[in-house]
């Protein structure tokens, strides 16, 4: 399993996300706190523009200049004040200079915010350079149970969202490699300069996108075709476009008067609601007598493995197009 995606601070300004969403952008980490422990300047924006365009924020990252425990505590207080209540997975980004001399005491400083993040309820993990870790953290290994996303660059050249990286230069460590940071010179359309590409081996959080009612009648990944639509899932009947279009509902947005959104090729075409139905494709169609909830981890191979049953099978009932796109807490039929 392999999602794509980028992490981001203020460094990138003001970013088109409804642009970065039609690149093909499967996630966002987000920088949430600066040295200061004031909030990064486009956190909140950021965190905003993902959920309208659709786009999860698998996490929030804190570069961390902490060289005691009682300094970690105290940033790791800051991050939860800063998330409000919300609860994306939390990195701990420690690769600065001050931090290279602690020895044990940086094991110590890492599972103290491991313990504040986690006791809030969230899940954590620990970010770095592949050559940092193995200087520092790696003689401790048997000291940390953390997920690990690592930094390391094979190429020194631009790389778009669709290049991928050799498969033999992923880093290999004695942890869990739960993500790679490929590149710093990413283009993304939407972002203005270089952006950090990284592709995740786990199913997405997506704590800020709101879940597919588990009563709509339509899902996520059907086709459709409509007698009519709306510019918006709000507009009232009068606004309808009267047309026949077709094409794969993307997003279900419940509580509205029309909270399908279909479109073509990742480009939106328009809202309609079950009333503007005139014919479905197969995907979704098929009834199943059980429901798994993906979990943090699962690969959608992985789930199929464990009901005897086929990755093609489990695309098919549930309107699953990308099979290496899961998201934690997705009801799978099997």
């Amino acid at each position: 399993m392999k999602v794509k995606g980028i992490d981001v601070s203020s460094y990138q300004g003001t970013i088109d996300w409804g642009k970065v969403a039609a690149a093909g952008v499967q996630f966002a980490i987000l920088k949430v706190i600066r040295k200061d422990l004031n909030p990064d300047k486009q956190f909140e924006a950021n965190y905003t523009g993902c959920t309208e365009a659709n786009i999860p924020v698998q996490g929030v990252y804190n570069y961390s200049y902490a060289t005691t425990v009682e300094k970690a505590k105290t940033d790791a207080e800051r991050v939860l004040e800063v998330l409000a209540g919300r609860k994306p997975m939390v990195w701990l980004d420690v690769e600065d200079n001050c931090q290279k001399g602690l020895g044990e005491v940086l094991i110590n400083i890492i599972n103290t915010y491991g313990e504040v993040i986690r006791g809030a309820g969230l899940e954590f993990g620990v970010y770095t350079g592949l050559a940092f870790y193995n200087s520092y953290i790696k003689p401790y290994a048997d000291k940390l149970s953390h997920p690990f996303w690592i930094a390391r660059y094979p190429v020194s050249g631009a790389m778009s969202i669709d290049s991928d990286p050799a498969d033999d230069k992923r880093p290999e460590i004695l942890h869990s490699l739960y993500g790679w940071q490929y590149t710093s010179k990413g283009s993304v359309p939407g972002i203005s300069g270089d952006v950090d590409l990284n592709e995740l081996y786990v199913a997405v959080e997506t704590g800020n996108i709101m879940p597919e009612p588990e009563t709509a009648l339509h899902r996520v990944g059907e086709e459709i075709t409509v007698s009519s639509y709306y510019a918006s899932s709000t507009d009232p009947i009068e606004k309808a476009i009267i047309k026949n279009a077709s094409g794969t509902i993307q997003r279900v947005k419940p509580g509205t008067y029309n909270p399908y959104c279909f479109g073509k090729n990742g480009v939106a075409v328009g809202w309609c609601n079950d009333g503007d139905i005139r014919s479905t494709g197969a995907a979704g169609q098929t009834e199943s007598t059980e429901v798994y909830t993906a979990q943090s981890g699962d690969t959608l191979s992985g789930i199929a493995k464990r009901y005897s049953t086929t990755v093609a099978k489990l695309q098919q009932l549930n309107g699953i197009k990308n099979a290496n796109l899961i998201y934690v807490g997705q009801k799978i039929k099997i």
